[in-house]
């Protein structure tokens, strides 16, 4: 009987630690159950975040974007106004010049005249001189 009771007292110790495994187990698992849950409300507070960074980073970009378009449409604008200045300059620069461009032309018409009507008078001297020398020789041309 002594091998019976051995052998029973065995069984018992082995269901006895068993039992006493379940029951650490379930103890562990009461002790990781809230563990898991606040894992899973920090993963679930991490996954708004993120999202709520995409969100943002959207909404910067798209600022972005609209600030880079207002800079090329001033860049464009300032173009148009730099081009419309300098077309002003050169009109303006034209109509002043053209007082200077027929002051010249006078001038030099002026000069102009002023070299023929010395070469005229210069000849009428030559003339002059040629008829007074006609005169004094009796009318015979001398050369």
């Amino acid at each position: 009987m002594n091998s019976r009771t051995s052998s029973s007292a065995s069984f018992d110790l082995v269901a006895q630690n068993e039992n006493d495994v379940v029951d650490t187990l379930h103890g562990q698992n009461h002790e990781i159950e809230p563990n898991i849950d606040k894992e899973s409300t920090a993963d679930q507070a991490e996954a708004g975040q993120l999202e709520e960074m995409k969100q943002l980073k959207g909404e910067v970009i798209a600022k972005m974007e609209e600030f880079q378009k207002q800079q090329q449409h001033n860049i464009d604008e300032s173009a148009k106004m730099e081009q419309l200045n300098m077309d002003h300059l050169q009109s303006d620069q034209k109509q002043m010049s053209a007082p200077v461009d027929q002051g010249t032309s006078q001038l030099n018409g002026d000069r102009s005249a002023k070299i023929v009507e010395e070469c005229q008078k210069q000849q009428q001297q030559n003339i002059d001189a040629l008829t007074e020398a006609r005169k004094g020789n009796g009318g015979a041309i001398v050369v």
